[in-house]
């Protein structure tokens, strides 16, 4: 590996942990999630990818013990992750829409191909 190329994946390495660092105190502040609804696993590719697995392993663990209302995956491939993250962000501040995504969400916004951020989902 060249040296420049080893230091470009040092700072951007460095730029994501700078920019997914939660203070500690934020995060006990939280208060407990209780959907007063059905909610919605949003998957950003096509059932059977990996990211669909995780969902429905997620929505299997919150089924048996961990929410009481009913859960479903919903599938909304394209544009990598885009159609996705255009869903979730159609429903703002509703915790019965979450979703299962990738670091897109932050390189893309970095990279400047979406004005989007984690900042555009968290309620």
């Amino acid at each position: 590996m060249r040296p420049t190329t080893f230091a470009a994946l040092a700072i951007g390495a460095v730029a994501f942990i700078g920019a997914t660092a939660v203070p500690a105190d934020d995060v006990w502040a939280q208060t407990d999630w209780k959907p007063d609804r059905n909610v919605e696993v949003i998957v950003g590719t096509p059932p059977g990818s990996g990211y669909d697995s995780v969902a429905r392993k997620l929505q299997e663990i919150w089924q048996t013990a961990l929410v009481e209302k009913s859960v479903s995956v919903v599938n909304k491939p394209g544009g990598f992750n885009a159609v996705g993250n255009a869903y979730l962000n159609s429903h703002p501040g509703n915790g019965s829409y979450v979703a299962i995504t990738s670091t897109l969400l932050l390189s893309d916004n970095l990279s400047g191909n979406t004005t989007m951020s984690f900042k555009d989902f968290a309620i």
